[in-house]
């Protein structure tokens, strides 16, 4: 007869990975959802091309440059992307997107519930019946 039994090693990781994001999640929220959408195009690039100049207009009309950057995405001038910057103050604008803005959090999310997976499914170990 076999027997599981959790892991506290990786429920114990996983769960640090959680706590350790949480002081990060609530700005990213906060940012979120104070920010809006806007059209932009690629002005030029720096160091190489996953980190693009984005030229748009906020819905005060206001025409804004920023320095954005995507670890997925490739850009090449000309290129048209669509921004998410924060209403109150719109140089704080990134490349709209789940692993642009999510990125750190879905990563990290996805690591601690492989590790709770892990803990949870346990260890197969023989019962001695004598």
């Amino acid at each position: 007869m076999t027997a599981r039994r959790l892991r506290f090693g990786p429920l114990l990781a996983g769960a640090v990975v959680l706590l350790m994001q949480l002081p990060f999640l609530q700005p990213e929220i906060d940012w979120f959802r104070h920010s809006q959408t806007a059209e932009g195009v690629v002005l030029r690039l720096r160091a190489g091309n996953h980190k693009p100049d984005v030229a748009f207009t906020t819905v005060t009309g206001d025409r804004l440059s920023v320095a954005g950057s995507s670890t997925w995405c490739k850009f090449r001038v000309g290129d048209q992307v669509t921004v998410r910057y924060d209403t109150r103050s719109p140089t704080l604008a990134r490349i709209d997107g789940i692993f642009n803005l999510w990125g750190w959090h879905v990563f990290l999310t996805a690591l601690a519930l492989f590790a709770f997976t892990k803990g949870i499914s346990g260890v197969s170990q023989k019962k001695r019946i004598e």
